[in-house]
């Protein structure tokens, strides 16, 4: 017997034999976190104290301890561990209170610092009252919450029971006796999944209440076709301790996340073919980048699966739901036939019997079916994991399923269909067994919750889904395409940074080490425009503390070659990611232009330019007239061109001598720029650089990655696609697929970036135009013919409807961009179908001439025409048409407006954005996932002008800027805190029921607005809007709708004031009903339904 601690007697003592006590005892120690002590060791025991967990210091727990268990070592081998492995007698026993003993089951399958318990210590069984846990050196161990608890398993069950007296098969049958009844006595209900509704199909009928985890064998099904049982083992967020049965015999250090097993007998002989994959229960409302995904991801299932593949996105009258099927014969992994008068295998966690299921799988047989045998499939996924709504174990984030599918429900289906017609409609479908899941959110477990990665509430992440794009385009699911070169930041070559296939795509500015702090939610003060500045009468004076003034000219060219640029975008230009000496690396440099040659074009870092400029003034002047959503890389290069620009503006000695030196500076690490797209061809062109194709051509070119950002790379064309990569790389950071090129042309000279004597390409897709630069002409013609040539090559076909045709490798390239120029954080720009090179943006409407002179709103309005226009079947021609439209946005400059004329423009620029946003991403879901209302109206972006906002951004930071906010709690912490310049400046209520979110709630027509005719058309939105508005018969309540509580504040201080706005926009027989004083008027308010439809022009009616 062990000694007790500091004298006190040890009341009771267990001895639990071990093959490995050391191990047992350092088990117990991690699993009850400090539960138990080591009151004494030696070689071939350890003795441990339970501690009883009280108030007080820890000599005074210790000495309270009254149960203490000693590991004694015992003969170690194999059969006599195995043998403990297996029994249900306990060797020792404890009691403990009833939170102690929750606590420790609780604990048991915890991972305490890395430290997997369950390797150790096991839960064998429990109920609410005791515990039989299980020691991996062999020592089993009861613990209950009572002495009467104790004894009704210890005693009743096994004090009687003579083991030593029976023969080995006595005992071994006794056991089995003991453990079926200890089984059937303890057995909890199992994890109820509350992120789940599920449901059972029956024919068509569903049917609710479905067990999840069922522990009875499944549960039963019967069709016109079959009639069997079905179970569902799906693993928990938790799965270890929410439900330990399951997860010790299936999920255990397996990746899979469900299992299905589906057992019974035909009542018919199928006549078609058995088919079995996944439903869901409406049409797939896809944008063009979801769908451009599925269509990748589908092809990945396509080459994982055997057999064919049947799939649909479903029509709008739910005729043909979205499925993705297989032949059920190859799909199983397991199907075992028990002939008549054959037991069948059990359902549950063993594997079913089956010996040749790879042969079955290739065989691409559809299963030789009859109505005598007993038929048992299962089938298993680790990628589809139901709790949490997403999909799993991808090489990168993980993927919400709403953002596919919104809120509609998911069923796993087995279905017989022999129509033949190439459509599994629900009539032609003969349903064997189907499960039906419905999402309903963590609402009320925020620790369950927090199992999602919070990225993924980041609809579309470009980060996350162009590796996805890029590693299905490769033909396998890779970790990562290898990782690309490096470039240093801003001049310092001491800083490195990595340049990913995203990076190439637009550099994030979160992942460069800069000082732009700038969060998403800009909460700076009220900042001047640069049109409103920088335009009054050519120059811009800025007082300074630290100087006498700044100057600078800001007038703009308007001959050939530079028409419609800004002085200080002419000096400056843009910056460029060039080739550095150190193998596979980028290093980061600014172009400077004075002259009109090419070789007046040179490039310097940001270190190279500050040895001979001050830059403190043209910072400030910055900081007070530009966006605070610039990039820091932009910022930069506005700095650099504004003190060039004053020099020019106030010439002397000292300036020129500057810009000479600036010039011809000695040392510059890239050579000043001599050898810019001048570089040798790489000696090494391995067939990984063109997946094995012939090489048509390669050259040195740039490529824009925004307007003013571009990257030098070596392109190489082949017979099926275009190709840009670093010098050194093994594989191409930007891919073009021939088939999706609509045309190839020279740049239009007053189109072109301001760099004299380089010469542009533009290559055209139907998401986007990608602009190259060249050295030379003739190194342009031949790309041009080049391109054009292995084009016309190909086999003739009609893309014309496929709009998400694999132009690229990384379908994140399609319709949106995260551009360089600003720090976009979760903002993605839609409207760049084509890049703006000029300064028209930075340019009132005022001060232009030209052909260029468009009015921002005559601008706006044509394009929300075309967007209310925009047909069901979507062709290229047309999408073009309406997203070349968008990016003329990018040139709206409001500066000058009127208040009028700007509130217009704002709410017609709202709803273009809120339809190019659903034909994009899809239309918003209400509460849950990515594509939630919230986030994405924080994701939509458009540039307009020298700036940029979300929707939410426009809505409340612009449009509703005089305004209150939403008298919800969250909209404090959800709304964005951004400042505009050219904010609307007057209140006007009227303005909530002109805003259309597409919501059903929302009328389904929208006028565009204009000008002259602005307070009428507000009457019109107010009152199309009002027209669910309801007034009891008595006249004593109203019901208005949800916006009218939401913005209550909008309408007065007096509940009553809101009434009295939208009373003269009721109906007349409404209208009637209310009291002229509005004494004693009751306010209530409809629900908001954030299902949404397409927007339709309001015709108007005089």
């Amino acid at each position: 017997m062990p000694s007790s601690h500091d004298g006190d007697e040890v009341q009771s003592v267990s001895f639990v034999p071990s093959t490995r006590p050391k191990d047992d005892a350092a088990a117990l120690l991690r699993i009850t976190s400090g539960r138990f002590i080591v009151t004494e060791k030696n070689e071939r025991s350890v003795t441990l104290t339970l501690v009883n967990k009280s108030d007080g210091d820890e000599e005074a727990q210790r000495r309270d301890a009254s149960t203490s268990i000693i590991l004694l070592e015992v003969g170690g081998d194999p059969q006599h561990q195995q043998q403990q492995q297996h029994s249900p007698v306990p060797n020792a026993t404890m009691i403990l209170t009833e939170s102690e003993l929750s606590s420790l089951i609780k604990s048991a399958n915890n991972n305490v610092d890395g430290y997997t318990a369950s390797d150790a210590f096991t839960v064998k069984s429990s109920s609410a009252n005791w515990t039989l846990v299980q020691l991996s050196g062999g020592g089993s161990i009861l613990l209950a919450s009572s002495a009467q608890d104790l004894c009704a398993y210890a005693t009743d069950l096994l004090s009687d029971v003579d083991i030593d007296a029976r023969s080995e098969q006595e005992k071994s049958e006794e056991q089995e006796k003991l453990l079926d009844a200890f089984e059937q006595d303890i057995e909890e209900p199992p994890y109820n999944f509350p992120s789940l509704g599920m449901s059972v199909l029956s024919n068509t009928d569903i049917v609710p209440g479905f067990t999840i985890n069922h522990r009875g064998g499944g549960v039963p099904i019967e069709s016109d076709l079959f009639v069997g049982k079905v179970l569902l083992m799906m693993r928990p967020p938790n799965s270890a301790e929410d439900d330990p049965y399951y997860h010790e015999q299936i999920f255990y250090k397996k990746k899979r996340r469900f299992e299905i097993q589906i057992q019974g007998r035909f009542k018919y002989v199928p006549e078609g073919t058995v088919w079995c994959g996944f439903e869901i229960s409406e049409q797939m409302q896809l944008g063009l980048v979801s769908k451009g995904l599925c269509n990748l991801l589908l092809r990945l299932v396509s080459k994982a699966v055997p057999g064919d593949m049947h799939y649909s996105f479903g029509d709008k009258n739910n005729d043909e739901l979205p499925h993705i099927s297989f032949p059920a014969w190859t799909l199983f992994d397991k199907v075992v036939v028990s002939k008549e008068g054959e037991t069948p295998p059990p359902l549950g966690p063993e594997v079913l019997p089956e010996t040749n299921s790879v042969a079955r799988k290739r065989s691409g047989q559809v299963g030789d079916w009859n109505t005598t045998d007993t038929y048992s499939f299962s089938y298993h996924s680790m990628y589809l994991d139901l709790p949490i709504w997403h999909v799993v174990n991808l090489p990168t984030s993980d993927i919400d399923l709403s953002q596919f599918w919104g809120e509609s429900k998911l069923r796993i289906v087995v279905y017989e269909n022999d129509s033949g017609n190439g459509k599994h409609l629900q009539r032609d479908n003969r349903y064997i067994a189907g499960i039906q899941a419905q999402y309903l959110g963590f609402k009320d477990d925020q620790s369950i919750a927090d199992v999602i990665d919070e990225n993924d509430a980041r609809p579309m992440d470009q980060n996350k889904l162009s590796l996805i794009s890029r590693s299905i385009s490769y033909n396998k699911l890779e970790g990562n395409v290898e990782p690309e070169a490096d470039a240093s930041v801003d001049g310092d070559e001491s800083r490195i940074m990595t340049v990913s296939a995203s990076i190439m795509e637009g550099w994030d500015n979160s992942t460069v080490e800069s000082d732009d702090e700038t969060t998403f939610y800009d909460a700076t003060g009220m900042l001047r425009s640069e049109s409103e500045l920088a335009l009054e009468g050519g120059r811009v004076y800025v007082e300074d503390d630290s100087s006498v003034g700044f100057e600078i000219e800001t007038s703009y060219v308007c001959d050939e070659s530079s028409r419609n640029h800004l002085l200080y975008d002419m000096l400056c230009p843009a910056w460029i990611d060039v080739p550095s000496d150190q193998r596979g690396k980028y290093r980061r440099v600014f172009a400077f232009v004075i002259g009109d040659e090419a070789s007046d074009v040179f490039f310097r870092s940001v270190a190279e330019f500050s040895e001979l400029f001050s830059m403190a003034e043209a910072n400030a002047f910055v900081d007070q007239t530009c966006s605070p959503r610039l990039s820091a890389f932009e910022k930069q290069r506005r700095i650099m061109g504004y003190t060039l620009a004053a020099c020019r503006h106030i010439p002397s000695a000292r300036s020129t001598q500057r810009c000479l030196a600036l010039r011809n500076q000695k040392g510059c690490r890239f050579g000043g720029g001599k050898d810019f797209l001048n570089g040798t061809a790489p000696v090494d062109l391995k067939a990984s650089r063109t997946h094995g194709e012939a090489i048509l051509l390669g050259c040195y070119v740039a490529r824009a990655l925004s307007e003013r950002h571009w990257v030098e790379e070596y392109a190489i064309i082949t017979s099926e696609c275009c190709s840009f990569l670093h010098q050194d790389s093994k594989r191409p950071s930007y891919r073009i697929h021939l088939r999706g090129i609509l045309g190839v042309h020279n740049l239009d000279r007053s189109d072109c970036p301001y760099f004299p004597s380089f010469h542009f390409l533009a290559i055209e897709t139907v998401s986007r135009v990608i602009y190259l630069m060249f050295r030379s002409n003739p190194a342009r013609e031949e790309a041009m013919e080049t391109i054009l040539q292995a084009r016309a090559a190909l086999a003739p076909d009609d893309q014309d409807s496929n709009l998400s045709a694999d132009t690229f490798d990384d379908q994140t390239l399609h319709y949106i961009h995260k551009s360089s120029v600003y720090f976009c954080k979760q903002r993605r720009l839609l409207n760049n179908r084509k890049f703006a090179f000029t300064s028209l943006g930075k340019i009132a409407f005022d001060d232009r001439e030209g052909p260029d002179n468009i009015h921002p709103l005559t601008l706006v309005q044509s394009v929300l025409s075309k967007a209310l226009r925009l047909p069901h079947g979507l062709k290229k021609s047309v999408l073009d048409d309406f997203l070349d439209s968008t990016a003329e946005l990018k040139n709206a400059n409001l500066a000058g407006l009127s208040e009028k004329e700007r509130c217009a423009f704002y709410i017609n620029l709202y709803h273009v954005m809120v339809i190019h946003g659903q034909l994009v991403f899809g239309p918003p879901t209400s509460t849950f996932g990515s594509n939630s209302f919230v986030n994405h109206f924080s994701m939509v972006a458009y540039e307009i002008g020298d700036d940029m906002c979300t929707l939410s951004e426009l809505e409340h930071n612009i449009i509703r800027a005089p305004m209150n906010s939403p008298s919800q709690f969250a909209s404090r912490f959800v709304l964005p805190k951004s400042v505009y310049k050219h904010a609307l400046k007057k209140a006007d209520c009227r303005i909530n029921f002109a805003l259309n979110c597409g919501s059903i709630s929302n009328p389904e027509y929208v006028q565009v607005f204009t000008a002259e005719n602005l307070d009428y058309e507000l009457d019109i939105a107010m009152r199309d809007y009002l027209v669910t508005a309801k007034v009891s018969s008595n006249g004593k309540t109203i019901t208005l709708p949800k916006i009218c509580q939401w913005y209550s504040s909008d309408f007065g201080r007096k509940h009553t004031d809101v009434v009295r706005l939208c009373a003269p926009h009721l109906n007349d027989q409404d209208r009637m009903r209310l009291s002229p004083n509005l004494s004693g008027i009751h306010i209530r308010h409809l629900g908001f339904d954030f299902k949404c439809r397409p927007l339709r022009l309001r015709v108007e009616v005089s």
